[in-house]
């Protein structure tokens, strides 16, 4: 099978980014379409937060040191910190919010793919906007180990100042991998750049 043109490899995956791209509309809608309904009706957020700590073991619960602050759950199998969240609607447009966030920069992502793969099924692999989409995609990578950096500081600060945290430490962990992955499509994107520049002065040469 050819790698570029119509009914090509790059068509197929151009059709089923395309398809990725409604599913994640449909489940960013459903998504807050049920914290919407499991604030009225539940009243409250099974609220899962992902932490990284200390090796240490355990020896009592994890216990709120604030009233206004909810006793935890931690599973030290999977490292996440479990506590119920009152339903209201400061609490529901907060992870609304988070859940807008991270489908914004997923769906930027899959829109920046589908206009790649769309151009490589039309035979145009080497043009200014492939290159274009290719950066942004590493920008949204790199910003969201940053941003994922700054949150999990934000996150660490609250809990220390609101959970009993005797028997272990909370550490802080940056996601290394998505910043690599942002430096490579960079260099990516410049050697679409070169090759873009070496198809105009073939074209001009003809």
């Amino acid at each position: 099978m050819k790698t570029l043109g119509k009914k090509s490899l790059s068509a197929i995956i151009a059709t089923i980014i395309n398809i990725i791209w409604w599913l994640e509309w449909a489940g960013c809608i459903a998504v807050i379409a049920l914290t919407i309904i499991a604030g009225h009706i539940r009243k409250v957020f099974a609220f899962d937060i992902p932490i990284t700590f200390t090796q240490k073991t355990i020896a009592a619960p994890v216990v709120s040191i604030s009233k206004d602050f909810p006793d935890a759950i931690l599973n030290t199998t999977s490292g996440d910190l479990f506590f119920p969240l009152p339903g209201s609607w400061q609490n529901m447009l907060i992870i609304i919010s988070a859940v807008v966030l991270v489908f914004a920069g997923i769906a930027t992502i899959t829109y920046q793919l589908k206009v790649i793969f769309s151009n490589f099924s039309n035979n145009l692999p080497f043009n200014e906007l492939n290159i274009s989409r290719i950066r942004n995609i590493a920008f949204v990578l790199m910003a969201y180990s940053i941003l994922q950096w700054v949150v999990n500081i934000g996150v660490n600060q609250i809990l220390i100042r609101n959970i009993n945290w005797k028997h272990m430490q909370l550490t802080y962990s940056f996601n290394i991998s998505f910043m690599i992955m942002g430096i490579l499509l960079i260099i990516v994107a410049e050697v679409f750049k070169l090759g873009t520049s070496l198809e105009e002065e073939k074209n001009l040469t003809i």
